[in-house]
This record gives structure tokens, C-alpha cells and sequence, in this order.
């Protein structure tokens, strides 16, 4: 692993083991280059911060429909709750994470591996890679 990589892998692990409270947007886009923007939220999907070039209200409603609907086919199937899922589209790719109270929302190109890039993601020591 080069110098580099090795700096990068180091962000991506502190970003992943990062609260809700401390988590940097800026960073965090600057890690995972597959991202676009990002948004904080909390369950309500109000507004906390953002990074990057979006529109970080639509995002965030788009974020609270979207999880509804993914809360309720998870809940209809017993899977349990949802802690993270992605939605792929010609255009782009939505990440959602729950981190506590609040929500991490992504959005970035569609051309990159979802499962790969939501990994990436602050929490993903929760799950199966």
C-alpha cells in the first residue's frame, strides 16, 4: 500500500469510527471521492449541515420518504430496522446511514460500486462488508 492509500485508508477508518456529533461533511467528501454531497439530518429529516454541490433540502426529503418506504418493506419481511441502504437510479446514487438520533444522506455517481461506497460510510462497522 502506497504512502498515499495508507493516509486515506487512516481518514476513511477515523470517518467510519466518527459520532454523529464530530462527523466533518468536508471530510468525509474529501475521502470518498465517490460522493458528491452530503447532508446531516435528524430523524424528522431536518436540516443539520451539509457539504458539497446539492440541494441539501430536497435531499433530505427525498431521504425521509425514501427510508419510510424502506422501513416498511424491511418491517413487512421481520428483517428488523434499517441502519443503512443506497438507491441507484441512471443519474445518481442516494446513501443513507443512521447514526443515532440523526441521519447521514449521500449522494454521488452513479458509475461506482453502491455496496463498495456505502461502506465507506461512518458506521460501517456495523456491517458485513
Amino acid at each position: 500500500m502506497s504512502p498515499s492509500e495508507d493516509g486515506e485508508a487512516t481518514e476513511r477508518t477515523a470517518l467510519r469510527d466518527a459520532g454523529p456529533e464530530e462527523l466533518d461533511l468536508e471530510s468525509l467528501l474529501a475521502a470518498v471521492p465517490e460522493l458528491i454531497g452530503a447532508a446531516l439530518t435528524d430523524r424528522n429529516g431536518e436540516l443539520l449541515s451539509k457539504a458539497g454541490d446539492l440541494d441539501a433540502e430536497a435531499l433530505c426529503a427525498f431521504s425521509v420518504i425514501a427510508h419510510t418506504t424502506v422501513r416498511e418493506a424491511v418491517e413487512e419481511l421481520s428483517l428488523g430496522s434499517p441502519q443503512r441502504w443506497c438507491f441507484s437510479t441512471d443519474s445518481a446514487c442516494w446513501y443513507a446511514v443512521v447514526l443515532g438520533a440523526r441521519r447521514l444522506i449521500a449522494v454521488g455517481d452513479p458509475t461506482k460500486h453502491p455496496a463498495a461506497t456505502l461502506h465507506k460510510l461512518p458506521g460501517a462497522e456495523e456491517c458485513a462488508p
